[in-house]
């Protein structure tokens, strides 16, 4: 009877630690702690960092001289030193050429001395008014104003003096009176609007070039002296 009940007291002891949580739930939690802190580490990510880029553009070079400053403003003596070769027959003259359908011309002065040297200005016509009779011996004419002069060549043969006509208006007139032909096309006089009324230019001759409907006027000049006066 004895030995019966150490028995069931040892039972009943082993029992009691098994149903105490006090010695299983502290080991349980100690797991769990762990896990949760291990899966934080784990997912943690990495801010990214800002790289800063490198400037790969060339860099120019520096001289240690002053930039140059762009004015916009064309040089005091209206000279293109851009190098050109140009033909430009002996004498010396003044041309225009205007076409109607583009309401487009130009003006040309240009010399070649014997002695080698040359002169090459150009000009633009703008404000262009045609009209279909200038004067009473006219059969048409336009009336113009003379811009954007320029001394494309000077071999020390021009008259800057040219260059002095910018902006200033001109008018010319077809003449009636067939003077000669040349080169199929037939060349008349040419009128020129003065103070005193039209004057018909001793020198000049005027054309219509038929192929590129193109009318050609200007004087041919024995020399410089004769007249510049377009």
């Amino acid at each position: 009877m004895h030995c019966w009940s150490l028995l069931l007291l040892a039972i009943g002891c082993v029992g009691q630690e098994k149903d105490d949580p006090s010695t299983s739930e502290p080991k349980a939690s100690a797991s769990i702690v762990s896990e949760e802190t291990q899966t934080d580490e784990d997912v943690e990510e990495e801010e990214p960092r800002d790289i800063p880029q490198q400037d790969t553009a060339a860099k120019p070079e520096d001289t240690g001289a002053p930039p140059e400053i762009d004015t916009g403003t064309p040089s005091d003596d209206a000279t293109d030193t851009t190098p050109f070769d140009v033909d430009i027959e002996p004498g010396h003259r003044w041309m225009g050429r205007f076409t109607p359908s583009l309401m487009f011309g130009e003006m040309r002065w240009e010399t070649a001395n014997p002695d080698g040297t040359r002169c090459l200005i150009e000009g633009l016509m703008t404000d262009i008014v045609q009209h279909e009779e200038s004067c009473s011996d006219c059969d048409f004419g336009v009336q113009f104003t003379l811009v954007g002069l320029i001394v494309l060549l000077d071999e020390g043969a021009c008259d800057r003096s040219v260059l002095a006509w910018e902006g200033q208006t001109f008018e010319y007139g077809h003449g009636y009176t067939q003077t000669h032909t040349d080169l199929g096309s037939d060349v008349f006089d040419l009128y020129r609007s003065t103070e005193d009324g039209w004057t018909l230019l001793e020198h000049g001759y005027s054309q219509v070039e038929s192929s590129d409907v193109v009318w050609a006027f200007g004087e041919e000049l024995h020399t410089a002296t004769d007249s510049d006066s377009p």
